[in-house]
């Protein structure tokens, strides 16, 4: 019967290029001056964590497409019954809503 032993033994791909942004907090080694501070790299972090619509003016994708534009085109008004329909609540949603909440407030009960 074999034993398994964990890999223990860790290094950094030379590969990927490695961003470090902030140092140990209570090193005095570690101390960044704003003037060798690369602002371009914060700028491009900031810009890749943008919706797409922020980033680009046109589509960049089919699938980006669908939801280019998702303001509404219509203005939603909730007195307008052609475009609106409210929450409708039958019998038994109603009695339903009724039980769970007394299940809640019970189990509340027992709880204390």
């Amino acid at each position: 019967m074999s034993v398994y032993k964990p890999y223990e033994t860790f290094g950094i791909n030379p590969f990927r290029k490695l961003h470090v942004l902030a140092g140990k907090p209570n090193s005095k080694y570690d101390k960044l001056d704003a003037s060798s501070a690369n602002f371009e790299f914060f700028d491009q972090i900031k810009r890749a964590n943008q919706e797409p619509t922020k980033k680009y003016d046109e589509p960049q994708t089919v699938n980006q497409e669908y939801g280019w534009i998702h303001d509404p085109l219509v203005k939603q008004e909730k007195d307008d019954k052609r475009l609106y329909f409210g929450r409708a609540n039958s019998e038994i949603t109603k009695y339903m809503e009724v039980y769970f909440l007394q299940k809640e407030q019970q189990t509340m009960h027992d709880k204390n």
